[in-house]
């Protein structure tokens, strides 16, 4: 971990050495200097780190390189804050105060140029001491098969996690049956087992097989979460379309129990709650859950067997055991050897065999070690060394892999272990949204661009790595196979969570915990702040997950946080407002304000030149104020944030017009938006023509049409902007022009009223893979999809198309459809005709449907089955 904060620094300096330094030659020369020792140092902390935990005088050695590192991060942001302020500013005000404050300037840079001398004197102390503790240094050049591995993982990121399950097919088999058929009263089954035993990866692989035969399908994480909590997730997945499940109205517990049973009652359904901790959690849900004697099933995850007794008295519980020699070994080489055929070669053999044995048959314990073993050479050097080079005392109880994570954190590569960490600020064992992370990871400065490739794409591959390790486990995938949510293993985070606060990574601050704040450089609130906190200097990201409405103490956090790159109150209805210091925030790069009852922002924003992520997607309403800027107004501010590179706004919900932001004229003009990659959503106008254009790296766009806006100008802007993938348009459209299209991936129409001439138009884009026609979109009775039309499309929804009467699928159309969705299209009496013919289709939804054409549906018995009898997964609600 000192070695990632050694790297980061490092990256800070050259940034800091281009764009501050440059002008004072003196200043310039010892940052150079304390740059190429710090390299030095570097290359010994792969192997201290590895010895730290054996070995007291190198854990104090690498706690001083670590401290050194964040005293420079200090020393750097802290010259920051205090000239950024008026040394940004692009206005004659701006210019004036510059030249004003050139004396203060110079008595910072003097301030600087001391405290880095002391840092340097230290850095030499520190570098004379390693070569009394037998430090040895390592090589800094990549590895050739980690790189090999990243590239393949690129390719099969979407790949099924599934096989993650060995010997086990015979009982995975019974369990379906026990699902899908037998009693029809409600059956509750339990999987019981210790921590890291495989029960959550084989409840996946039950639930994916089972859940085509019941109308109703859910899959629930229960963990810690309170009652409430639990009964709300359940509504999402019960009650709502998935594009209202970010609106739920507020019940108490006993409303929303009453309101899923009234449900469930008529359905046949399938419910998994998975990592049920207690029996009173099973005692909180149970009564959401009604026994309507058609074969429903609740499937239960557990450690704790007093569970599966409380739950179910008739059905005995499965207790996954510990795997034999050959499965053990066979699912090692799995994850050792990711390429098919998962052998292993003959002069690893012995050394595989002593790796397995270590891991006491646990499955995770092997995934991980495994996933380790992946990104080194295959050579018997690499792997003894490896045996030999770490601590492999095991303990027993609840604690009986955490040697083996432990080793799994150990050897990450550097830039991989802060990210790792930051997923344990959020609350234990949630879901984490994908996108939020990421631009989490990038804001706090943890992945950096890799020549070409965006800081995005190279997140993406930190993620995709930490899941090929198993350090990361996916919750949720879209159509395409890309993980939209994930979590860490309870049993990883506890190990995690320890690490980053010996470290001082970050603090987490709930009702129980009694940690020391002043040195804190991040910190997580998992409750309400009751009290004022410290003085908060050193805090670079501020993550707030407390939901409550009641009063908090966020109005005064800003006071004391003058460093900050992050500031989260994702979902914290309590904040109404900022107060006017946010302006002050001058290294701020990620301002998540989403789900909060933010309705003006004050107008210092505008001097967030450092901006990446403005996230104000269903904040509340507009207001106006003479000292803040109304959500309305405040893109004029936003133009001057010219480092953005995500900007959310307004909202939506099923069957409305979006609440899109109005923007002015100006907006984006003179490039200043240029870095912009995504904007939603706002409604077009006069800036369409001058700004969006000049939005080059916009790769996706979220927009509103108004009526009577012509939307040719609009298809112009968006034919320049090359890089644009991903495109919502809401509102009537007189055309729709494909040259415009022909770049995107994914297009969703709201609300377009479009007739048969600009659909068949669309079905000749051969780059799109994902296509929404929502709210009347199309306002034909009849949907043609003409032979060889969408040849590359794998996702078509159709939803709350009110005309809708008949659907004709000709031959050859749909070539790669996987997976069609059609909802709440209540005219449309029968599946389309052709679809037996799209071989491809492997997923149909058929939600809020008129009950004559479920009624066509059924199995085996309905008309239409035979042209859906070969999609392996339909699912079909009423």
């Amino acid at each position: 971990m000192a070695e990632q904060a050694i790297g980061v620094v490092i990256e800070r300096l050259i940034l800091f050495l281009a764009e501050e330094a440059v002008s004072i030659y003196e200043l310039r020369d010892q940052v150079e200097s304390m740059q190429e020792k710090l390299g030095r140092i570097r290359c010994f902390l792969k192997d201290a780190d590895g010895r730290s935990a054996r070995n007291e005088s190198i854990k104090n050695w690498v706690n001083e390189i670590r401290q050194v590192a964040y005293d420079i991060e200090d020393v750097v942001d802290n010259f920051l804050v205090e000239v950024e302020s008026y040394y940004n500013r692009k206005d004659w005000k701006g210019k004036a105060k510059k030249y004003a404050n050139k004396p203060r300037e110079l008595v910072e840079r003097l301030k600087i140029s001391s405290q880095i001398e002391k840092i340097n004197k230290k850095i030499e102390g520190i570098t004379q001491s390693r070569k009394g503790l037998g430090i040895r240094g390592s090589d800094e050049g990549g590895d050739p098969r980690r790189e090999s591995l990243l590239e393949m993982r690129r390719r099969d990121a979407c790949e099924d996690r599934e096989h993650d399950v060995v010997g086990l097919e015979e009982k995975i088999n019974e369990l379906v049956k026990q699902l899908v058929e037998g009693e029809g009263r409600r059956r509750v089954i339990s999987v019981v087992g210790q921590a890291g035993l495989g029960k959550t990866v084989l409840a996946r692989k039950v639930y994916n097989r089972a859940k085509s035969s019941f109308m109703s399908a859910a899959w629930i994480h229960v963990s810690n979460n309170k009652t409430k909590e639990v009964l709300r997730e359940l509504c999402k997945a019960v009650l709502l379309l998935p594009g209202d499940r970010d609106k739920i109205e507020p019940q108490n517990e006993g409303e929303m129990r009453e309101s899923i049973e009234k449900k469930l009652k008529e359905e046949k359904y399938l419910v998994v709650l998975d990592d049920v901790w207690t029996p009173e959690a099973w005692d909180g849900i149970r009564g959401a859950f009604p026994d309507g004697n058609k074969g429903s099933r609740v499937l239960i995850t557990t450690r704790d067997g007093r569970v599966a007794e409380r739950s179910d008295q008739n059905t005995p519980p499965y207790r996954p055991p510990l795997l034999n020699e050959e499965d053990s070994h066979k699912l090692f080489f799995r994850h050792a050897f990711p390429r098919s055929p998962y052998s292993c070669p003959r002069e690893l053999e012995s050394s595989a065999k002593k790796i397995v044995q270590r891991c006491g048959r646990l499955p995770l314990a092997l995934v991980t070690l495994a996933g380790i073993l992946s990104g080194k050479e295959q050579t018997i050097q690499a792997w003894e060394d490896f045996i030999a080079g770490h601590n492999w005392d095991l303990t027993q109880g609840n604690h009986e892999i955490s040697g083996v994570l432990a080793l799994s954190f150990d050897d990450l590569p550097y830039s991989l272990k802060p990210c790792l960490l930051y997923c344990c600020a959020f609350p234990r064992d949630s879901a984490i949204r994908v996108k939020r992370l990421l631009r989490l990871w990038i804001a706090e400065g943890f992945v950096q661009r890799q020549g070409s490739r965006r800081p995005e794409a190279v997140a993406g591959d930190y993620l995709a790595e930490l899941v090929d390790r198993s350090l990361v486990q996916p919750c949720k995938r879209n159509c395409f196979g890309q993980i939209k949510s994930c979590r860490v293993h309870d049993v990883l985070g506890q190990t995690l969570l320890a690490t980053a606060e010996e470290q001082n990574f970050f603090k987490i601050y709930s009702a129980d915990s009694k940690c020391d704040l002043l040195k804190c450089r991040r910190l997580a609130i998992h409750c309400c702040l009751e009290q004022r906190s410290p003085p908060l200097h050193l805090a670079r990201a501020f993550i707030s997950f407390t939901e409550s409405e009641s009063p908090n103490r966020h109005d005064i956090i800003l006071q004391n946080f003058k460093m900050l790159k992050v500031l989260d109150l994702e979902g914290v209805r309590s904040v109404k407002e900022l107060p006017s210091e946010i302006g002050d925030l001058v290294l701020l790069r990620y301002l998540g304000l989403r789900h909060t009852s933010t309705a003006t922002l004050p107008r210092s924003v505008k001097r967030l030149y450092n901006l990446q992520t403005l996230d104000l997607r269903t904040s509340a309403g507009v207001r106006l104020s003479q000292t803040k800027v109304s959500l309305k107004l405040k893109a004029k501010h936003v133009a001057k944030m010219t480092n953005l590179r995500h900007l959310y706004f307004g909202s939506r919900s099923r069957g409305e017009l979006f609440n899109a932001m109005e923007v002015p004229e100006d907006f984006g003009v003179r490039r200043s938006l240029k870095e912009l990659q995504i904007l939603s959503y706002v409604k077009a106008g006069g800036w369409v023509k001058k700004g969006l254009c000049t939005m080059t790296n916009l790769r996706k766009l979220g927009m509103q049409v108004p009526k009577g806006y012509g939307s040719g100008s609009a298809f112009g802007a968006i034919a320049e902007l090359s890089h644009l993938h991903s495109l919502y348009l809401q509102g009537e459209l007189q055309d729709l022009p494909t040259d415009a299209l022909k770049n995107l991936t994914k297009l969703t129409l709201d609300s377009s009223c479009l007739g048969d001439g600009p659909f068949s138009g669309l079905q000749k884009l051969e780059s799109l893979k994902s296509l929404r026609l929502i709210n009347n979109a199309y306002q034909g009775k009849r949907l043609c999809c003409l032979g060889g039309g969408f040849p590359c499309l794998e996702v078509l929804n159709l939803e709350n198309l009110e005309h809708l009467e008949d659907m004709v699928v000709e031959s050859r159309a749909f070539g790669k459809l996987k997976y069609m969705r059609i909802a709440s299209c209540g005219h449309l009496d029968m599946i389309p005709q052709g679809l037996e013919n799209v071989k491809s289709l492997q997923e149909l939804k058929l939600i809020d449907m008129a009950a004559r054409l479920v009624e066509r549906v059924q199995p085996n018995t309905g008309k239409d089955w035979p042209k859906i009898m070969h999609i392996e997964s339909i699912i079909f609600t009423t």
